[in-house]
């Protein structure tokens, strides 16, 4: 239905729906399919996912670390995890970083 709807508002109220059964197999994978949304729409996966509360936070920690994905991804799960754990974020922040600048 996100495909081929291209209303902002149908989009956004299917997104909720799924948020209503969202558990951390479905919240991992709304993060890794969020670099086809809008900005508005990312910013309701970011509220989903932080209702799945902190056992979704080792899964975010593998999708930031994962260099595969693309880095629209990995800013949105490093925002869920800023927002769930900031200490275990700042916690892997030099490893973060420094293997960012490594790849670049």
């Amino acid at each position: 239905l996100l495909k081929s709807a291209s209303d902002n508002i149908v989009r956004l109220n299917t997104l909720r729906a799924l948020g209503r059964y969202c558990s951390v197999s479905l919240g991992k994978e709304m993060i890794v399919s969020s670099m086809h949304f809008r900005p508005s729409e990312r910013r309701q996966i970011e509220e989903i996912v932080i209702t799945v509360g902190p056992e979704m936070i080792p899964h975010l920690l593998a999708l930031i670390q994962d260099t595969s994905q693309h880095d629209r991804n990995r800013i949105l799960a490093s925002k869920i995890l800023g927002r769930l754990a900031p200490s275990l974020l700042r916690t892997h922040l030099y490893e973060l970083v420094s293997s960012e600048i490594g790849r670049a």
